[in-house]
Formats: C-alpha cells, structure tokens, sequence
C-alpha cells in the first residue's frame, strides 16, 4: 500500500482497512504506545524513526498489532487496537527524539488520528521523511551524566532493511566514518584543484597572445619570491624564465616524487664544491600555484603553475660577491665565477623543465636581473677576462645600480650554454666589456662546448 493511500485510511477513521497489510520498508507497527518512562522504550522509539530516516522513509503506526504470516513468514496487521488520546502524547515523542536523535527532525510529522468507530479512541502515525543532504546519517544519541556534567558519547547507526531495523557494528561505523573523512578531504582537494584549474583556463582565455600580459604576471610574481626570500630591500641577483604559451603544471602539485618537484628540490649543479642554485629547504606549495623552495634571507627557486620559474639570490658578499672582500671595501665587486656558474646552470634546470613541459621550437623568455646592488654611493664592479687570468683584468663599472637583460630562445633549439652565454654578453656589455671577453665566449658561442664542462677544466 502507498502512503498516501495508507494516509487516507488514516485521515477517514476506517483503521479496519489497515487489517492484512504486511510490514515492509516503509510500514512498521506498534500495537500499544511507546513506553517513554524507560530508557530502553525511547531507545526502540530512536531506533524505528531513524532506521526508516536512513532508508526510503515511511510510516510508524501506534495501535495496529501484527502476527507472522505462515505463509509469507512476514509480520502483518491482523487487528487494530485504539487507545485514548490521554496516551497518545505526541510532546512527549517528539521531545524524546529531540533528546536521543542527531540531527534533530525538521520534517517528521507525528499526528493523532481517531477513529471512526470512536472519536475517543484511535491511533498515532509518525510519518518519517527519508533523510536528505547534509541531514544524512541520522544517528542515536545517548545522553550520560557525569554529576551535573552531560556528555554525548554513546551513539549508533540504524538503518531498517526490509522489515526490520538493523543496528550497525561499531567497525562497521569505522569504516563509514574513515571512508567519509578521506572522501571528504578528496573532495575538497579535487575542487580546490577544480577551481584552481578553472581559474588557470579562465587566466589563460584572458592572456593568450598577450605577451604584456605575461611580463606583468611574471613582475607580481617576481615582487612576491623577493618578499618570501627576504630580499626587497637588498642587493639581488635574480634569473627568471617562461615559455610565452601559458602552461598549466598540474604536475607540480600532486606528489614530491613528480619529476618537476624533483628538479626544484634537487637541481644540476656542476661540482660539489661550487655555486648551485639549490635553497638547501624542501619545496612546498604556495597558494595552490607555486611550488617553492627557498631560505629566507639567502636563496629562493620556484616554479609555478602557469611555467615560470624564479631563481633569487643574495647579491653581496654573502652570495653574487662572494669572497671579494679585499677589493670591495667601497663598492660590489661581482664574482665572475659566482656569476657564470649560476647563470648556466639556471638555464640547464629551465632546460630540463622544457623538455619535461614543452615542444620543441616553443619560444621561452630568460631575464637576468642585477637589483640594487650599488653601495656607499658606488655602482658594482665586473672584472673582464678569462677565469684563469681571475683577479688580475680590468674593472669595470656598472652605469647603474640596478640592469635587467632579456633575451628569447627556442626550447629544444639553443643549449642552455648557449642561452647563458648570450644572457651574460648582455650584462658584461651593459659594463662596458666587449663579447669576445666573456668568460668561455669563444669556446661557447663558436664550438659549442659548454660553460659547465670549461668552468670545471679550468679548475
């Protein structure tokens, strides 16, 4: 029978038409009321409501009594038994299961129904509702009391199958419980993830082909790793690159054991004794978009989402001017081999990224920054020569405190040799000093060895 037919039957008064209906799902039947004095009385009460909340819903009948069916083995309505409205207390039924269920009933309706025979006497329906949304599970809630202290920690997971009510097993709950918890933070994460992702596509439809645009993501994102190293107000050396199509490296944020990570966390050095670009610091992720490496107030690498990376290093004595400290009492003299060094492998790590992110002929940017690296009123100085002449050449000085060099590749094309040895003819011109006089110029731009395997045979 439907609800609505069984809610019909009710609302006439005719209960006899009740009589042979088995109990199923959605029909359950008492044949005198709840007894709410005991606790195991409310206990059977919470049970029946939310077992049926958590299945399809349905209906609770008070004053229909049932027998098995010998030849269904199903419990079925064989008589009604009205009682008087005095017992039908229906304040009472709801306050016990505002009292042992949660979430509280916004829905459940319990009515008093009389009968036709005998308007005194008749039956009361619950008519449960199936939970929904964030309602689900409804849960049995036991209330002790420690003195005057109450604390909630007995509960259980009811659920009617068929035409009884099963009470869930504590692992069975744990598993729930476990399952929902992981399912809950994956959730989350995919739509972090998702909104990140459609925030990238939203930012690429809007910057696709324009390359200002690109600079000035790349400015807000080089003004943000100067303020995490440390660095704004202080000498730096920064070397910077991205392809100019806009990427989406989702890669960077699913696992340490991505191969992008492990760039980051571990990029090429050249010998053990000489200058990398390694922060020394696991990498971490930074606002859903950049994964980041970096210790404060020395050194920062990162790449982010959209394919930018940033290498920021000190400036001074401590990092670019490394131990020159007897000819810059007065002004920055620049390492050369500090400078070299880190600019090659810099561009061999992007390299390696390209080659991992990108196709072949893709055009990248590479810029190389000098940053406040004037002192005492002094601009920096940058000796010329090759490194086995090193202390010994000329110095020059630089016309500004402050130089940017760009130059543009193409990946898969120009080695990463050659990308460095062409970012570096740009900032020893910007001195002053002709190409031919850079370090391992020759040997670079015309025979095509690199700066890496030059730096270490002349060690």
């Amino acid at each position: 029978m439907e609800l609505d037919q069984l809610q019909d039957i009710l609302g006439s008064g005719r209960f006899s038409l009740l009589v042979g209906e088995f109990e199923s799902e959605c029909l359950e039947c008492k044949g005198q009321p709840y007894r709410l004095e005991t606790d195991e009385q409310k206990l059977e009460l919470s049970r029946d409501v939310t077992g049926m909340a958590n299945s399809k819903g349905g209906i609770i009948l008070i004053g229909c009594a049932t027998e098995k069916d010998s030849t269904h083995g199903a419990d079925r309505i064989d008589r009604i038994r009205p009682f008087p409205r005095s017992m039908a207390d229906i304040t009472r039924l709801d306050q016990v299961l505002s009292d042992w269920v949660w979430p509280t009933f916004d829905r459940l309706k319990i009515e008093w129904f009389p009968s036709e025979d005998d308007s005194e006497k008749g039956i009361v329906a619950i008519v449960v509702p199936a939970a929904e949304g964030s309602e689900r599970p409804f849960l049995v809630a036991k209330t002790l009391f420690l003195g005057t202290r109450r604390i909630e920690i007995l509960f259980g997971l009811c659920e009617r199958k068929n035409d009884s009510v099963r009470h869930s097993s504590v692992e069975r709950i744990h598993g729930l419980l476990r399952d929902g918890l992981r399912f809950d933070q994956e959730v989350r994460d995919g739509f972090q993830s998702l909104q990140e992702s459609l925030e990238t596509l939203r930012s690429y439809q809007a910057q696709e082909g324009s390359h200002a645009r690109r600079v000035k993501e790349f400015d807000e994102q080089l003004a943000e790793a100067l303020s995490a190293v440390g660095l704004n107000n202080k000498p730096v050396f920064a070397i910077s690159a991205w392809p100019r199509r806009i990427l989406d490296l989702g890669e960077l944020f699913t696992s340490k054991e991505s191969e992008l990570v492990k760039l980051i966390e571990k990029p090429p050095e050249i010998r053990s004794s000489g200058f990398k670009i390694l922060s020394g610091q696991g990498s971490r992720i930074v606002r859903g978009g950049i994964r980041r490496s970096v210790t404060a107030g020395f050194r920062l690498l990162e790449l982010s989402r959209s394919g930018i990376m940033i290498y920021v290093s000190e400036g001074d004595q401590d990092g670019l001017c490394w131990s020159r400290n007897e000819k810059q009492a007065d002004w920055n003299l620049i390492n050369q081999l500090a400078l070299v060094e880190s600019t090659y492998l810099f561009c061999l790590l992007f390299e390696r990224v390209c080659q991992l992110c990108l196709q072949e002929g893709d055009e990248v940017v590479y810029d190389l920054r000098l940053l406040r690296m004037d002192r005492n009123g002094e601009n920096c100085r940058l000796e010329s020569g090759m490194l086995d002449r090193y202390g010994s050449g000329f110095v020059f000085k630089s016309p500004e405190g402050s130089g940017v060099f760009t130059i543009s590749a193409r990946s898969g094309i120009e080695s990463a040799a050659r990308v460095a040895f062409l970012l570096l003819a740009s900032l020893y011109s910007w001195f002053g000093i002709e190409e031919e006089r850079v370090p391992y110029s020759r040997e670079t731009a015309e025979e095509g060895q690199t700066i890496a395997e030059e730096t270490l045979a002349d060690q």
